[in-house]
């Protein structure tokens, strides 16, 4: 009987997905098996573009799961969102298991319809830095560069609100301060949910360090306060919703 604490060793029992997987092809079988024996309706898979790049696909095509198959390290894409109103399974870092977990304490996905497959994640980098390995990646003049496109916010894997969030809402594209509303909206409404994945750094086009900065603000919050985001179902967040 397995108890919580063993480990196992797995590895796929098709000779080809095992020999082509990262580490003898478990999570591909696993998630193939999912969609073949009717277990979940659809998979959240990494599609290959090149040997650095991939872009999330939600598939039922038991063979674009197995054209997925290989660990990617530069491609830095949190996966919670393509769980939200379906009945999944898929592969997670901790970041992403970590942002299913807050969206599902806000009625944003449903736990039971989601089947995760957990990986080690000791970090992953943007696919210009993996190709370059530059010394230094983004340029950083804080977000006086904002220029108010909004990716931040669209790509957040912890964000549940709508588009007439309080950000976008209190923020006007007039005002002529060196830290927008929008900013300061998002760094208090991210205080209790931000797991620092990278996400919204990512996706500037300025080249702000979005993350680092928000992280200034969570991180404190968050320890003060003794929560960890994406860690259990059990306690709530210390803002804006109550758990019944």
């Amino acid at each position: 009987m397995v108890e919580v604490g063993d480990m196992l060793v797995g590895y796929a029992t098709d000779e080809d997905i095992r020999s082509r997987g990262a580490s003898g092809g478990l999570v591909t079988a696993v998630l193939a098996a999912a969609l073949e024996k009717g277990l979940v309706e659809n998979v959240v898979v990494m599609k290959h573009i090149n040997e650095f790049e991939a872009v999330p696909i939600i598939t039922d095509d038991v063979k674009e799961v197995l054209a997925s198959i290989g660990s990617l390290h530069s491609v830095p894409v949190n996966l919670a969102k393509y769980a939200v109103g379906r009945k999944v399974a898929m592969p997670a870092k901790p970041c992403d298991a970590q942002a299913v977990i807050e969206q599902a304490k806000r009625g944003m996905i449903d736990l039971d319809n989601t089947y995760i497959v957990g990986l080690n994640c000791g970090g992953s980098m943007h696919p210009v830095t993996t190709k370059k390995m530059l010394v230094e990646m983004y340029y950083i003049d804080q977000l006086a560069d904002c220029v108010n496109c909004g990716a931040c916010k669209e790509v957040c894997p912890v964000c549940a609100c709508g588009e007439d969030s309080k950000c976008t809402t209190f923020h006007s594209l007039v005002d002529n301060y060196k830290m927008s509303m929008y900013h300061m909206v998002r760094m208090l409404h991210l205080a209790d949910s931000c797991i620092s994945c990278g996400q919204c750094s990512d996706v500037c086009p300025s080249d702000i360090p979005i993350t680092l900065l928000k992280s200034r603000f969570a991180i404190p919050s968050q320890r003060k306060r003794n929560y960890h985001p994406g860690i259990d179902l059990d306690t709530p967040p210390f803002f804006e919703v109550m758990l019944k």
